[in-house]
């Protein structure tokens, strides 16, 4: 009778320890959460304004880096969706070694759109909402910032594979930044963007 109850327990225990397994491999969220936004773990980008919000899924994105033009030292790499008419931009340390160092993990300064100033600064472009899409409407435009509110965030970055002369890597990051409203008869104040990013990107070996 005991030796049935102890193969009872037994397997009951076993059976409680599959399934928590089981949670911790679909969790889709990163458990690493330092503030803010919860980054998933898919390869992204993802933004939220007070009109609207999106996730993009960034798992067929190949990324190829362009040299800054200022530096040797960094580079960064752009894409748009076609689906929600935003194209984000992040910059990072142009050589393998440079991107790897446990220190990088961090904050830095949101990006002017297309214009970061230094590595791991993260800058955007997208429409006001869903039903403007096009152009004519304006876009929200990332401003250069550096506050509580206006950041870029570093909160991973993996070494995946070898590419020939490149590492691939994957940073994760979330994201905030003030914007202006750009339109065909001037700018204006926009609104606040905040979200997530994890990317796949490449590194020079040196």
């Amino acid at each position: 009778m005991n030796c049935i109850r102890l193969q009872s327990v037994r397997l009951i225990l076993i059976g409680l320890l599959a399934i928590s397994c089981a949670k911790n491999d679909t969790d889709p969220l990163d458990s690493d959460e330092s503030g803010g936004e919860m980054i998933g773990n898919s390869l992204h980008v993802a933004f939220e304004t007070p009109d609207w919000s999106r996730h993009i899924d960034c798992s067929r994105l190949d990324l190829d880096p362009y040299d800054s033009g200022s530096t040797d030292e960094w580079v960064y790499v752009f894409a748009s969706s076609e689906s929600t008419r935003c194209t984000f931009v992040l910059s990072y340390p142009k050589y393998a070694g440079d991107l790897e160092k446990s220190g990088n993990i961090g904050t830095y300064p949101a990006a002017e759109y297309r214009k970061p100033t230094g590595p791991f600064q993260y800058g955007m472009s997208l429409p006001l909402d869903a039903q403007k899409l096009d152009s004519s409407f304006g876009r929200l435009v990332s401003t250069a910032g550096s506050s509580g509110q206006e950041f870029t965030e570093i909160t991973e970055i993996r070494r995946v594979a070898t590419d020939g002369e490149y590492a691939v890597f994957q940073i994760k990051g979330r994201y905030g930044f003030q914007s202006t409203l750009e339109t065909l008869s001037g700018s204006a104040q926009g609104k606040y963007v905040k979200g997530t990013f994890h990317l796949k990107v490449r590194a020079l070996i040196e």
